[in-house]
């Protein structure tokens, strides 16, 4: 046995308090921040899928577990989380205006899973990611990043205009003081010095929760109601109610009308794949402890095999993605400044995902008092998400002429949610004559292995 994991295959397990130590600072933003974010979830899965909130809560459990595997069944070094940027996506995809019933909701998000699975596990055999994402011209995939950041920003700022309207102080408050607490160059000069205040940013998400909530509590704009109760939960009763082996398999149809969203999701996942590997390998000469080894075959089997298990047992596309990008940051910050604040990266990424137990599903008051911050919460991730999709977008595009077809790559994939298809082949038409496809392409990865 490895002490730092059991090989099998291209991955490697980690068993918690093994291979893997306790952190009270990520385990605390997972069980508050994460699984609040996890429960944006929770409506949907009640309305489109027509589960009870216990269902729901079952359902949630079982997607977080199997989101947990990426570091501690696969060994993926990201900190694991949704395919954030592609859940505006989806939103606009299940409208009433598209789909509309349960049995066509859930056909959808089975086929968009397998869908991904495939192209994941296609990917990941052959070898050929890094090759066909690298054919892509960079103002192409930079455009459908930029579209997943303003689409970000769109689902908190254009669709959810309640928000502002009902809780702006609060909403303001969190997007202040996590904005100041994990990207600015102000805060970073006072708190190099200051262990407390450096102590403040590693809670990550937790201090704008906090005082927003509190604010928002006494200004009247958050209301607290508590159901004091387990979670009756009865996964055989979600089985039949989701699983395709219980409802029967997605007609042909659906598989070939969630292609272009799901090939979108896997362009926007490896630009997640670029960001979580660049954010770690900036500091990575800071940890000669703790070598991290970056696998693009890995990482594509991993995903492939998760979503095909989601789409079996929870089908909820967008929930098993590779990168949670503010908790990486966050727990990266803390991993680089030695041994003693953390011993692995895999110590931050196993405690904040619960070690892949999350049993505060089951505690019916926690997910009731988190789901009145959801608002804020929801925020936060967006934010942080738009920024380092940006960042991405940015540097990829270096000509004026990329630019420009950037951009209008970005407002097409928002202008047409429902046919994301159309918007991928106009975007590609209007790259392909201002930039050309050849010889424009920055190569992310010049090899699998990073």
């Amino acid at each position: 046995m490895d002490k730092k994991g059991i090989p099998w295959g291209p991955f490697t397990l980690r068993i918690p308090l093994i291979h893997t130590r306790f952190s009270w600072s990520e385990y605390i933003q997972g069980v508050t921040a994460g699984s609040a974010a996890a429960l944006l979830f929770l409506p949907m899965l009640v309305n489109w899928f027509g589960l009870t909130e216990d269902e729901a809560l079952a359902f949630l459990f079982l997607s977080t577990f199997l989101t947990a595997s990426s570091p501690l069944i696969f060994g993926e070094n990201l900190m694991v989380g949704l395919m954030t940027p592609v859940f505006p996506l989806v939103i606009a995809f299940f409208t009433p205006m598209g789909l509309g019933s349960t049995g066509d909701n859930l056909a959808m998000m089975i086929a968009l899973s397998l869908d991904f699975a495939l192209i994941s596990f296609f990917l990941g055999i052959s070898g050929f990611g890094p090759k066909i994402i690298n054919s892509i011209p960079n103002a192409l995939k930079a455009g459908i990043i930029l579209g997943a950041a303003i689409a970000a920003l769109k689902a908190v700022f254009i669709d959810r205009p309640e928000l502002m309207n009902e809780q702006p102080i609060a909403i303001i408050t969190a997007l202040l003081l996590t904005l100041f607490l994990s990207s600015s160059t102000i805060f970073q000069f006072y708190a190099k010095d200051r262990s407390f205040l450096l102590r403040i940013a590693s809670l990550g998400l937790i201090p704008g929760m906090v005082v927003a909530g509190f604010l928002g509590y006494v200004l009247g704009e958050i209301e607290f109601f508590p159901q004091w109760r387990w979670a009756e939960i009865d996964f055989i009763s979600l089985f039949h109610k989701v699983s395709p082996i219980s409802q029967g398999w997605p007609d042909l149809s659906f598989f070939l009308q969630a292609a272009p969203l799901a090939l979108i999701a896997y362009i926007i996942c490896f630009g997640d794949i670029i960001t979580g590997n660049e954010i770690t390998k900036e500091v990575m000469e800071e940890r000669p402890d703790d070598p991290q080894h970056f696998d693009i075959n890995r990482t594509n089997l991993s995903m492939g095999i998760r979503n095909a298990i989601s789409a079996i047992f929870a089908p909820f596309f967008s929930y098993q993605g590779i990168l949670a990008t503010g908790p990486h940051i966050i727990i990266v910050d803390r991993w680089k400044k030695g041994k003693k604040e953390m011993n692995s990266i895999f110590d931050g990424i196993g405690s904040y995902t619960s070690f892949g137990f999350p049993w505060f599903y089951f505690v019916v008051p926690l997910m009731t008092f988190l789901v009145s911050l959801q608002g804020i919460i929801f925020t936060q991730f967006m934010v942080l998400t738009a920024i380092g999709c940006c960042q991405v977008a940015m540097s990829l595009v270096k000509t004026s002429a990329e630019r420009g077809s950037c951009l209008l790559m970005a407002v097409l994939l928002i202008s047409f949610p429902l046919e994301p298809g159309k918007a991928l082949i106009i975007g590609s038409l209007i790259v392909l004559v201002m930039v050309g496809w050849g010889g424009q392409s920055n190569k992310s990865f010049e090899s699998n292995n990073v």
